[in-house]
């Protein structure tokens, strides 16, 4: 029987807009990352595989501004067609938990940049099946 932890969540999206979703579980001490896309028009295909351990050290890297983020950013009232974002990580002594709607940090657009860019290098790298064309859809959402 398979174990899964969930190590890396990672959301952004719309009700309207569209969406993107990647998360990294830790099933039987194998690193899996996953996503999903859509916008408003269709399903983008998902994505599934395997990376080594020495990604995560590289991702911690690229999450460290995050660990200076408030728990929450929003608004008073939420409505079903905002914006709403929320990372979550999980790796030996590092605890991440931030989301928001409608409200971001300061350095929000460069670190989801840069972030989002890093998991697309690993379709790249580690996943045959990676299909660059949706790279441009995927980072536009």
């Amino acid at each position: 029987m398979n174990h899964e932890n969930e190590m890396f969540y990672f959301y952004r999206g719309s009700y309207m807009g569209g969406d993107l979703m990647y998360q990294i579980v830790n099933i039987d001490n194998k690193f899996v990352l996953k996503g999903r896309a859509c916008n408003e028009f269709h399903w983008m295909k998902n994505i599934e595989f395997e990376i080594p351990e020495k990604e995560i050290e590289k991702l911690i890297k690229r999450l460290s501004p995050v660990l200076k983020w408030k728990r929450k950013y929003g608004v008073e009232y939420e409505v079903d067609d905002g914006y709403g974002w929320d990372i979550r990580f999980k790796y030996k002594d590092i605890r991440i938990k931030t989301g928001g709607y409608e409200k971001y940090p300061r350095d929000y657009c460069r670190v989801i940049k840069r972030l989002q860019r890093f998991i697309e290098r690993l379709g790249a790298k580690y996943n045959e099946e990676y299909q660059k064309d949706g790279y441009k859809e995927r980072i536009e959402l």
